[in-house]
């Protein structure tokens, strides 16, 4: 929710999800979505306030995981209204290989992340609390069981 400096809602806000330092996040061209744009060149998401000041997204997209590869450790996605940044926030995704939605290799990926990398990389801290341990095991394994990401995005942004 934007507000401005009187905390008023602030109706036509430009609000920009910036993943430019998510090395390993991709976002899908295509978000399903025809109030959400996609700029791929500066990879970002961004959408427009409602009259309560209100942007939501719902981002389509995965990790880029090639086995404890590289990637952001703390807080890196940054969030802007109308150019102001609001903050960082860590960036996870569930499928961690873009490939056939959520399935078991997402989940050797994410063991591998936790158990040998020793970094508690962001894509797979479901929790955001810093760390990669039995709690975000148990989100991922919520998900899975819950079946409603059998399918990957679309065409991922380069």
């Amino acid at each position: 929710m934007v507000r401005d400096f009187n905390n008023v809602p602030d109706q036509g806000a430009d609000v920009v999800l910036d993943f430019s330092d998510c090395p390993d996040i991709r976002v899908c061209a295509d978000q399903g979505d025809p109030n959400v744009v996609v700029d791929c060149a500066t990879r970002s998401v961004r959408a427009v306030s409602g009259p309560d000041g209100r942007a939501t997204f719902r981002v389509i997209g995965c990790a880029a995981n090639v086995g404890a590869s590289p990637g952001s450790i703390g807080p890196s996605m940054k969030v802007y209204a109308s150019v102001f940044l609001l903050g960082s926030v860590r960036v996870a995704a569930l499928d961690q290989d873009g490939r056939n939605g959520v399935n078991v290799e997402d989940l050797s990926l994410f063991l591998r992340d936790w158990l040998l990398s020793g970094q508690p990389l962001a894509r797979s801290d479901y929790n955001g609390d810093g760390r990669l341990d039995p709690n975000d095991l148990s989100r991922w394994l919520r998900a899975f069981a819950a079946g409603g990401s059998t399918q990957s995005g679309a065409a991922s942004c380069p």
